[in-house]
């Protein structure tokens, strides 16, 4: 989900001093689930259930190197989202979540530090911004 500014492509918002915004997702996750098959249309997440092509948050995964932004296919695994791709750094960059029984409208923000925040590298960490983490 690409937004267009001053017609540019634009996936990441730089707010002060390092916070980079990436464009909302649909969901978060609560509890890990396998990657290659919790993740399908249909698939309950949050209390949401999901359709091709939604824009996930994985932030619960047993291993935290397979935490970050994905992309639901229309079957099996989703992939991760283009931007925030396998190498790409992922400390302090955050994210909105747009819908949910427990994340609704809450913002997380990837809290590994760099140089220990590459994608499908290291663990990533996602905290949520302003208020009590309550999963």
């Amino acid at each position: 989900m690409t937004s267009i500014f001053n017609g540019i492509g634009v996936n990441t918002l730089i707010i002060g001093p390092g916070l980079a915004i990436r464009s909302p997702v649909r969901v978060a996750t609560t509890v890990h689930g396998a990657l290659a098959t919790a993740y399908e249309p249909a698939s309950v997440v949050d209390g949401v259930s999901l359709m091709a092509d939604d824009r996930i948050l994985l932030k619960n995964q047993f291993d935290p190197v397979d935490n970050g932004i994905y992309v639901v296919q229309n079957s099996g695994a989703p992939i991760r989202s283009e931007d925030l791709l396998i190498g790409y750094s992922a400390s302090s960059l955050s994210v909105t979540i747009r819908e949910g029984t427990v994340n609704r409208q809450t913002t997380w923000v990837c809290t590994s530090i760099v140089g220990s925040d590459i994608v499908g590298t290291d663990n990533l960490t996602w905290l949520r911004a302003g208020g009590k983490d309550t999963t």
